[in-house]
């Protein structure tokens, strides 16, 4: 397990490591929009990347079992479309 007890998991978590530019935050914000009801999309400093498999930087899904679920060593446009399909391919979004 990677992260049960140091984060309060909801439905799902999505961890987004390194600063974006201004434009793929947006994006980020719409996807959090977009999929509010199932993912709290947050970045938590104490979480080691190492330890997440993103010595970089990049995207994580925590299950609520905290196993991860997706993973991506880099966070920009594709990388978010690529954490919307997989989101879409188990879950209905609340939009």
């Amino acid at each position: 397990m990677f992260a049960q007890g140091i984060i309060q998991f909801t439905p799902s978590s999505a961890l987004q490591f390194l600063p974006m530019a201004f434009e793929l935050g947006e994006a980020l914000a719409r996807l959090g929009r977009r999929w509010s009801k199932r993912v709290e999309i947050f970045h938590n400093p104490d979480i080691d990347p190492v330890r997440a498999g993103v010595p970089t930087g990049g995207l994580v899904l925590i299950r609520p079992d905290g196993h991860i679920a997706f993973r991506s060593p880099s966070n920009n446009a594709r990388a978010l479309a690529a954490l919307d399909r997989h989101l879409s391919s188990y879950l209905i979004p609340e939009a």
